[in-house]
C-alpha cells in the first residue's frame, strides 16, 4: 500500500502583496482506494491511497511571470490528465517521463494561446516522480528537489537546476528547456525508494550541507507510513508549514509546497 500527501500554502510575501499561490501539486495513483484533492484560497492539499503506480507532479510558477501561476496549474493538470487517461504500465520509465513533459509543455502552450500571450508569461518550474514497485524515477525543470529513502537514508534524487546565473532559475518555457524536452533529452534519475518527497524551493532550507535534514523530514515520513487516518496525516502537513512560516518568517517567505509518499 503506498499513502501519500501534499500541501502548497502561500508564501508570506505573496500573501502580504495580495497576491495569489503559485504552487501547484497533483498525483495520481492507479487504482486508488482513496483519493482527494481541494482547494482554498491560500492552500491546496490533498491525499491518496492505492496499491498501483504513482506520479507526483509539483510546479511553481514564476513569480515574474504574468502568468505564472496558470503555467503551473496547466502543466499539472495537462499531466494528470495524461497518467489518468493512457495505459503505461508496459512503457519505459524514462519514456514515460519525457512524455509527460511534453504534454505538460503543450498544455502550458495551449493556455498561452487562449491568453493570446507569450509562453515566457507562462513561466513555471516542473517536477515530475514515477514510482513502482519501490523504485522512484524523475525528471526535474528548475529549483525543486526530489528525496528518496533508499532503505540506508534520506538523499536527494533531483537537485535544484539553476540558469548560467547562480541566482537564475530554469523554468520548462525556456527555449534551451523547451528544445531538449522535445528533443528528449532531458535526464531521468532514478533509485530505490521506501519513501520520497518532492518540494519547491522555498523548502530548500530544510537541506542542509547537501542532505535532507532528517529531524524534518524523517517524522513526516513515519506518522504518514503509521497513519490510519490519511486525511489527518495531511493536516498535520499542512499545520508544519504554516508553523515554519510563523517560527521563522524570513527563511519560509516564499510558497512551500510538499508531497510526501510512504510504503505502508
Amino acid at each position: 500500500m503506498l499513502k501519500i500527501i501534499g500541501v502548497s500554502l502561500i508564501g508570506i510575501t505573496h500573501r502580504r502583496r495580495g497576491e495569489p499561490l503559485q504552487d501547484f501539486f497533483n498525483a495520481y495513483i492507479g487504482n486508488p482506494q482513496v483519493s482527494n484533492h481541494q482547494e482554498g484560497n491560500e492552500w491546496v492539499k490533498g491525499w491518496f491511497v492505492g496499491d498501483g503506480s504513482a506520479f507526483v507532479f509539483v510546479a511553481d510558477g514564476a513569480g515574474s511571470a504574468r502568468y505564472g501561476r496558470d503555467g503551473a496549474r496547466y502543466a499539472v493538470d495537462s499531466a494528470i490528465n495524461f497518467v489518468r487517461n493512457n495505459d503505461l504500465a508496459s512503457k519505459e520509465p524514462g519514456e514515460v517521463l519525457r512524455a509527460v513533459l511534453r504534454i505538460a509543455l503543450e498544455g502550458i502552450e495551449r493556455r498561452a494561446k487562449e491568453l493570446n500571450a507569450d509562453i515566457e508569461d507562462l513561466a513555471t518550474t516542473f517536477m515530475t516522480l514515477y514510482v513502482r514497485s519501490h523504485e522512484c524515477f524523475s525528471v526535474g525543470v528548475g529549483d525543486g528537489y526530489v528525496i528518496i529513502d533508499d532503505g540506508s537514508g534520506l538523499k536527494l534524487l533531483n537537485e535544484p537546476v539553476k540558469g548560467e546565473y547562480f541566482n537564475e532559475t530554469q523554468f520548462i518555457t525556456s527555449p534551451e528547456v523547451m528544445k531538449a524536452i522535445r528533443d528528449r533529452a532531458i535526464e531521468v534519475r532514478s533509485g530505490r525508494c521506501d519513501a520520497f518527497a518532492v518540494a519547491t524551493d522555498g523548502l530548500w532550507p530544510t537541506i542542509i550541507d547537501g542532505k535532507p535534514y532528517e529531524k524534518f523530514y524523517r517524522p513526516v515520513i513515519d506518522y504518514l507510513r503509521s497513519s490510519s487516518d490519511v486525511g489527518k496525516a495531511v493536516d498535520e502537513l499542512l499545520n508544519l508549514l504554516r508553523s515554519m512560516q510563523e517560527r521563522y518568517p524570513s527563511a519560509y517567505d516564499d510558497d512551500l509546497t510538499m508531497v510526501v509518499g510512504a510504503y505502508e
